[in-house]
Parts: C-alpha cells; structure tokens; sequence
C-alpha cells in the first residue's frame, strides 16, 4: 500500500509538475506558480499520449510497447525539466509555500468543501451503464496486451479498427495510468484518478477567478465555495455538467465538457494578453488533450477557441489571432476528418 501510495505522488503529482514548468517561466501573473505548472503537465501528457497512441492502434501494436515507449517519453521530458528548470523550481517552491501561508480566512471553508467532493469519488464509487465499455477497453487492453484489437463487451475480435475509439483513446492512458501506479484500471479510474481530475478543476476555477474576473484573494475564496455548493447540489439528473464532474470525470467526455472547456477560456484569454509562443503552444496541447478525451472534444473545443478568436479578432481589428487559434484548431480537425472517412 505504502508503495503504491508513493507510485501515486510520484507519476500523478510530481510527473505534471515537472513537465509543467517551461509553462510557468513566463512573465504573467503566474510566474513560479506550481499548480499551473500541475494543469499543464497533464496537458503535456494527454498530448503526447495522443500523438503517440493513435498510429500505434493502427499499426496493431502491443499495449506494452505504448506503455514502455510513452513512459520512456515522459522521464526524458521530467530529466530535461529538471535539468533546464531547477532554478524555478526552486523558486516556485517558495512561492508556493508563501501562498499558503497567506490564504483568507474564507478558504479554510473553501478547502473542506472542495476535500469533501475529493473525498466522495474515492470512498463511494459511482458506477454506470458506460462502465461495460470504459473500463472494460483498459482492462482488455492490459490483460491481452493488445491496443483495441477486442470487444469489450463480447471479447470477440474487432474485424476493422473502431475508428471513434482509436481516435480518442483516453481508456487506454487510463490503462497506461494504473499499470504505472500498479492499480487495476476499474479501481484507479473511479477512486484514485477522479480526486486528481476534480482538483485540477477547481485549480481552472482559480485561475479563471484570477486571472479573468480580477478577483482578489478572498473573493477567490468565496467564488470557489460558490462553485462547490453548485457542484454538490447540481446532481438533479444525471446528465448535467456537474454530475458529470463529480461523478463521471475520468469519462473522456466529462473531462471536456467539466475541464477543457472552462481551461480554453482561462488558456485563450492569458495568451492574448501575452501573445507569446508558448500561450499557442498550451492551446495547441489543449486542442490534443480534447482529441485523445473524447470525438467530441473534436468539435466542442475547435468551436469554442474559435469562436473567441473571432470575436477578439473583430473587437482589436487583427486577423493574426484568429489564424493562429485556426492552427492550434487542427489536430482537432484532421482527427475528425479521419472519424468521417472510417466511419
């Protein structure tokens, strides 16, 4: 257990942060700020994950070789990170820990509530009919050594390739995940990754609050137990965008609508305000991590970035923001064509 709990901090906490920091070296507001350092590591992962996984699953390659490569992907990239950013490291570390010794009084409420919703997913696990088919592709995944090759349902083999699967292969990392954490993908998908994803949410809140609203810290605070109380008691059918965030988020398609959303404004409005190569490099790892979460991320994410690009396009009079949103738009795009031709 002790191991498995250590297996957790270090390739589900430390692992993002790591690659997460090129992202915090900027001259923004949240300069050696760990917690966005922890959102865009794990943008950094789905991406690659993306990349990498989907000519894999075409090829017919085996689900260890996905495993061994990706992670062999990831450690070079937290070397090189340790490397080039100790120093800010450093740094964020101590910024960090003077933040929290600085909080309002109004975030001690705005803690329990977010713990308790942390709490909920891992001591009371939520199960649905979508399980039959989530989970059961990463445990078939692991136990046949194979990328999609199978039917979940049946364990008859796939006669094509399943193209809205393969191109959005998010129960796959989930199987990547809990390999690499030594915890069964049904276990790991609906109590250990479930806390990581909701805190990652709220993390967007904050930065949303900050960064977009202009909200001091206290306001924060009131803001985030705003947000919680609507969380908890948004569970009045188990088809709106809370439940989804509460309940289902390690589902591909809960993750886009409860996370990717709220972070392409965060994502949009910072890098406007910046315009430099790294803000399109973030939308760009968004519009990848869409992709990989689910076929609808495809289009949802495109949509939004693209609309905002237009709309900020007409207010300043320059076309070159909305050009750049278009490329970011393209991973999106060419996975959608590739749905359409296969389908």
């Amino acid at each position: 257990m002790i191991f498995k709990i250590i297996l957790c901090i270090l390739v589900l906490i430390l692992m993002p942060i790591l690659l997460g920091l090129y992202f915090i070296k900027a001259n923004g507001s949240e300069k050696n700020n760990l917690l966005f350092a922890f959102i865009m590591g794990y943008l950094v992962e789905f991406a690659v994950f993306q990349i990498m996984a989907v000519p894999m699953i075409f090829m017919h390659c085996q689900f260890t070789t996905l495993l061994y490569a990706w992670t062999a992907v990831m450690v070079l990239f937290c070397i090189v990170s340790i490397f080039l950013n100790r120093k800010d490291f450093q740094k964020a570390s101590k910024v960090f820990w003077q933040n929290l010794k600085t909080l309002p009084k109004l975030s001690v409420i705005a803690i329990v509530l977010i713990g308790l919703q942390l709490y909920v997913p891992f001591a009371f696990m939520y199960l649905n009919n979508d399980d039959s088919q989530y989970v059961a592709m990463s445990t078939t995944a692991i136990h046949t050594n194979t990328l999609m090759d199978y039917i979940a349902y049946t364990g008859a083999k796939y006669t094509n390739v399943p193209a809205k699967r393969a191109l959005s292969p998010f129960q796959l990392y989930l199987a990547v995940m809990g390999e690499l954490v030594q915890i069964e993908p049904a276990i790991f998908a609906h109590t250990v990754f479930p806390m990581v994803l909701i805190f990652m949410g709220y993390l967007v809140y904050i930065f949303i609050a900050k960064k977009i609203l202009k909200l001091k810290p206290d306001q924060v605070a009131l803001f985030l137990i705003f947000i919680s109380v609507i969380n908890i008691f948004g569970d009045y059918s188990e088809y709106t965008q809370f439940t989804f965030f509460l309940k289902r988020v390690w589902q591909g398609k809960a993750l886009v609508a409860g996370i990717f959303v709220p972070l392409a404004f965060l994502l949009f409005f910072d890098g406007m305000k910046q315009n430099q190569k790294k803000d399109w490099l973030a939308l760009l790892l968004l519009m990848f991590s869409a992709a990989l979460a689910s076929t609808m991320g495809d289009i949802i994410l495109p949509i939004t970035l693209g609309l905002l690009s237009l709309l900020f396009a007409i207010k300043n009079r320059k076309i070159s923001y909305f050009v750049k949103s278009a490329i970011c738009c393209l991973p999106c795009i060419v996975y959608a064509l590739i749905y359409f031709c296969l389908k």
